[in-house]
């Protein structure tokens, strides 16, 4: 039996979400600059281990650095290596996952809820801001797909991993496999939220267990699979620091940060929830919220695991860093693939029964130009500064610059050639209402 043919209308959508994606994600990349905190510290970070005569073991300042896995620094290094460091350099693996991302959201959905769900939910990831820009009132500063932080690669790798948990609930046991291979991969990066799509199978396999038959052969295959993604580097750290790394990495990185407020980033409960319903950081937050109304209205069964799969991963989310005492903005961002997801089925449901779904449809695409045509603004206005950045380096005194009140724009000038830690900012003065440039 011959494969059908995808249509011309297909391929063009896919190639329409294709362009907006890559303008999106690599679009001057290395315009903006290393910016505090993280994305300078992760900089400095790859840098200093790639000058150090074991690069497998990350530093920072002169010690060892056990904040994070190590794979985003491994993976950055070698762009490093082979490309020159640079701004783009330590930024494009974020940029390539979030492009991976989003095409990736784009199949899978079509993959489990038809062509319709799989567009509709790769043009929400693309209208989602949160993902893509630095923000001038400093809340969302890095972590995202333009920034040179692990983040994006992580939830590439559990994005995968939740859409091989559902072929392996399709009988296909082979894909327990891929779970345990990219769960692995995603706990290397950026700690144990990696392990969510593993863990939501084994729930899922817990309360249905007539849905799903995996022979032991797989299951102890993946188990072997999962222990040579994780366990060498851990045992490797822990014979070379021993308690070092072991407070520091699990106790103040991952117990500390999950019981108390580290850094004073101490937020109510409801923290995250204005986030879902704001346009400038999620456009689609409504949509989503009638998603989840209709999804239960419906009576949509979350023994089909494509709806306990999207709806739960991020409802899982929301409970951990809601529950988690050190709250940052960024520690959302996992949901929103399979928020996406969510969403573009039930749109994609609606517009089967409900003509005006797409006039909605068409909306949202055009929402997806305007505000990628719109969203470079800030790359552009940050180049445009560039020059007196550099004199501000360069030891020039401090002088007037007019830009608006909500911008803060920090710059690491020769510190790769000098290795020194040069800041400049511009601050704004209310007393005189003066917006000055100054180096630390």
């Amino acid at each position: 039996m011959r494969k059908k043919k995808i249509s011309y209308a297909k391929i063009g959508v896919i190639a329409a979400i294709a362009g907006i994606a890559a303008f999106l994600c690599f679009f001057k990349l290395g315009v903006a600059d290393i910016r505090e905190w993280d994305e300078a510290t992760n900089a400095l970070v790859v840098y200093e281990s790639l000058e150090s005569s074991t690069p497998w073991d990350l530093h920072l300042e002169g010690e060892p650095f056990f904040e994070k896995g190590p794979l985003w620094y491994y993976a950055t290094m070698a762009v490093v290596k082979l490309n020159g460091y640079s701004a783009v350099s330590l930024r494009l693996v974020s940029a390539l996952s979030g492009f991976l991302l989003i095409l990736s959201v784009l199949f899978i959905g079509w993959n489990m809820f038809g062509f319709t769900a799989g567009a509709i939910s790769s043009l929400i990831l693309l209208t989602t801001r949160h993902l893509f820009f630095f923000d001038p009132a400093g809340i969302c500063s890095t972590h995202h797909i333009r920034s040179a932080d692990g983040d994006l690669l992580q939830i590439l790798l559990m994005t995968w991993a939740g859409w091989a948990a559902w072929r392996v609930t399709r009988g296909q046991n082979r894909w327990l496999l891929g779970v345990a291979l990219l769960s692995g991969l995603a706990f290397m990066t950026r700690g144990p939220f990696g392990l969510l799509p593993l863990i939501l199978l084994g729930v899922y396999a817990y309360w249905y267990p007539g849905r799903m038959r995996v022979s032991l052969k797989h299951i102890v295959l993946a188990f072997v699979v999962f222990c040579i993604i994780v366990i060498p580097w851990h045992v490797y750290m822990h014979v070379h620091y021993g308690t070092w790394f072991w407070d520091s990495y699990m106790g103040r990185h991952m117990l500390d940060r999950f019981g108390t407020a580290l850094e004073n980033h101490h937020e109510p409960w409801w923290f995250y929830f204005p986030f879902l319903l704001n346009f400038y950081f999620f456009a689609a937050g409504v949509l989503t919220l009638l998603a989840v109304f209709f999804l239960f209205k419906t009576g949509k069964r979350f023994s089909d695991f494509r709806f306990f799969l999207v709806a739960g991963f991020p409802a899982a989310v929301l409970l951990i860093i809601t529950l988690g005492q050190t709250k940052l903005a960024w520690y959302l961002m996992p949901a929103y693939p399979f928020f996406a997801l969510l969403t573009g089925s039930q749109i994609a449901a609606w517009k089967q029964s409900y003509r005006w779904a797409s006039t909605g449809v068409l909306s949202l695409f055009l929402l997806v130009l305007v505000r990628g045509i719109a969203g470079t603004a800030p790359a552009q206005r940050i180049l445009a500064f560039r020059e007196a950045f550099a004199e501000c380096a360069e030891g020039v005194s401090a002088s007037d610059i007019p830009l608006p009140r909500d911008l803060r724009v920090f710059m690491h000038i020769n510190r790769y050639q000098t290795n020194t830690h040069t800041i400049c900012e511009i601050r704004y003065d209310p007393l005189n209402d003066t917006y000055m440039l100054s180096s630390d």
